[in-house]
């Protein structure tokens, strides 16, 4: 709909985003290279930010590039989530 309006090549907004259609910005960049650290050294990690700043773009990112037999990516979207029910959560 969105791409036939605005003469698009693909409809914007997607999940799953094609490979190098990803704006690799300084931030998004830094955080993979911390992610990939993370699951290098087998961590356990937690990504926070603002709304809107690409947190679940990068998390699908990782768990597309992830070995999935050694890696669980946990994705917990309430933003009034407190300690104790994070973990209730999990």
């Amino acid at each position: 709909m969105l791409a036939t309006h605005f003469q698009l090549r693909e409809e914007p907004f997607q999940k799953q985003i094609p490979e190098g259609g990803l704006l690799r910005s300084r931030g998004f960049e830094e955080g993979s290279r911390r992610l990939a650290h993370l699951l290098a050294t087998d961590g356990i990690g937690l990504l926070v930010g603002e709304t809107g700043c690409g947190k679940s773009t990068l998390l699908r990112e990782v768990d597309r590039l992830a070995d999935s037999a050694r890696t669980r990516v946990c994705y917990v979207s309430f933003t009034s989530l407190r300690s104790f029910g994070f973990l209730v959560h999990l």
